[in-house]
């Protein structure tokens, strides 16, 4: 496998999927795991390129991204398929070069498109089940405990063996 470039989704992946709403209804805390962030600093000293799909966009997703100096995020995304499509034109890549790791239901889409392609999709160990029954490799960590790093760490190691990834 050849991987060229790694998306996350982001609730249930880069963070646990809760969702904190303060009295204005605005999302304004957001809880990051830092070896994920060392994974993604990894991935840009690799020059391999990472960006963000997600469904729902908040102002502290942003500022951590910003923190890392990950700029590809396509957010508030309901059908994701067309911010997929505009990252790998971006980085001249083909669906077959990407590992996707996401955790629900409108991350199907992306993980059909990627394995037909014959790239690699990742969920957590914590995922809906009709997600680990479509991903390829289900991790061993559960969303927003450094999920993300356990797949960098297999793309950067290119160890990534889905006939021995775990399985229900």
């Amino acid at each position: 496998m050849n991987i060229k470039a790694v998306l996350s989704d982001v609730d249930g992946v880069m963070n646990d999927g809760v969702i904190f709403i303060d009295s204005e209804g605005q999302e304004s805390v957001k809880a990051f795991h830092v070896k994920d962030g060392m994974g993604i600093k990894m991935l840009q000293q690799s020059e391999i390129p990472f960006g963000v799909i997600s469904g729902r966009s908040c102002d502290a997703l942003i500022a951590r991204m910003n923190q890392l100096g990950a700029y590809d995020l396509y957010l508030g995304k309901r059908h994701k398929q067309e911010s997929f499509e505009h990252f790998l034109d971006k980085y001249d890549l083909k669906a077959s070069e990407v590992a996707y790791i996401g955790d629900d239901l409108n991350d199907i889409v992306l993980m059909d498109i990627v394995n037909l392609a014959g790239g690699l999709s990742a969920c957590p160990i914590d995922a809906v089940q009709k997600v680990k029954d479509v991903a390829q490799l289900q991790l061993n960590t559960r969303g927003g405990h450094g999920v993300l790093r356990e797949l960098i760490d297999l793309v950067l190691d290119q160890s990534i063996n889905t006939d021995t990834a775990i399985q229900e």
